[in-house]
């Protein structure tokens, strides 16, 4: 290890000197939730805090964070960092490991803004470092047009879950903002039907033009009432969809969120532009939204290599 890796980082003033790096987790949390993002974003860092607080056997100040520091925090969240889920504990995911220590990161770089830091130990990390939570890409199970057909025609009990469910297929909508949905989100402009909304998640306000199959998921307007009534619980919803998703015949596991990359990857398969699909889904960033079209064109290649192993 090299000098400049071993050493510990200086503060740019007296108040970063004293300061411990929990404390330093809570002020960008306050700042965060001034600048209006979202509550996800707010709670994320917060988790960030908690796990800091059980790595450590006592307080760090910021000037101890070196890389040493962030090597055994890393080590940390692939092997003995634990979250409530599923009704126990459980080890954390890659993903989960990864965004924990991309907060990390963002907040040092607030720190060193702040001047409570001159430089961001972060930045000395190499990339072996990270191959604990480096992981593989996640998989997102989707549904094909035929299965969603499939569905279509498949009888369930729980028609309003049905009803929500494809209605997410054909627009994208995260089941946070199907259960926020109002009538008065949905606006007609002649021969169009437009739906408004600001994202639960990211804040971020889009505008989806609703497709005839869209419009057909549609219960009877009622101003009085949300757009679809769904239970509180999001086990509640995925139960009894699991069950129609079965009786189907559609052997993946499938959840409310199915429904998102669905509709990215049938528009996608469809041929409609990249940037208009993660506009549609609200995304910060075009390159989330290229995890969708690279699925689909894996599956091209696989339908391709298919026709040569028939010959």
């Amino acid at each position: 290890m090299n000098t400049i890796q071993k050493k510990r980082w200086e503060t740019g003033n007296m108040a970063g000197g004293q300061m411990t790096l929990s404390t330093l987790l809570r002020t960008y949390t306050e700042w965060k939730e001034q600048t209006g993002h979202s509550i996800s974003v707010v709670r994320n860092i917060r988790n960030v805090e908690r796990h800091i607080r059980f790595f450590n056997d006592k307080e760090v100040l910021l000037a101890e964070v070196d890389t040493d520091y962030l090597r055994r925090f890393i080590h940390y969240l692939a092997c003995e960092a634990k979250e409530q889920r599923h009704g126990g504990l459980r080890p954390l995911c890659h993903t989960t490991s990864r965004l924990y220590l991309r907060i990390l990161s963002s907040t040092m770089r607030f720190a060193l803004r702040r001047g409570y830091i001159q430089q961001n130990p972060l930045e000395s990390l190499e990339r072996d470092d990270y191959k604990s939570i480096s992981g593989g890409q996640r998989q997102r199970t989707y549904l094909t047009i035929d299965e969603v057909k499939r569905l279509i025609a498949t009888p369930t009990r729980c028609v309003t879950i049905k009803r929500a469910f494809l209605f997410a297929c054909f627009t994208g909508l995260r089941i946070s903002d199907l259960s926020q949905l109002r009538w008065k989100d949905i606006h007609t402009s002649g021969k169009d039907v437009n739906l408004s909304i600001q994202m639960k998640k990211t804040r971020r306000c889009v505008c989806i033009p609703l497709s005839t199959n869209a419009l057909r998921w549609l219960p009877t307007r009622c101003e009085s009432t949300k757009v679809f009534p769904l239970p509180s619980h999001l086990g509640a919803v995925n139960a009894p969809l699991k069950t129609w998703v079965r009786k189907a015949g559609i052997d993946k596991t499938v959840t409310f969120h199915t429904s998102r990359h669905t509709f990215a990857t049938m528009e996608i398969t469809l041929g409609a532009d990249l940037y208009v699909v993660s506009k549609l889904l609200g995304h910060s960033s075009i390159t989330t939204t290229q995890i969708y079209a690279d699925i689909v064109d894996s599956k091209r290649i696989e339908a391709v290599r298919l026709m040569d192993n028939a010959f």
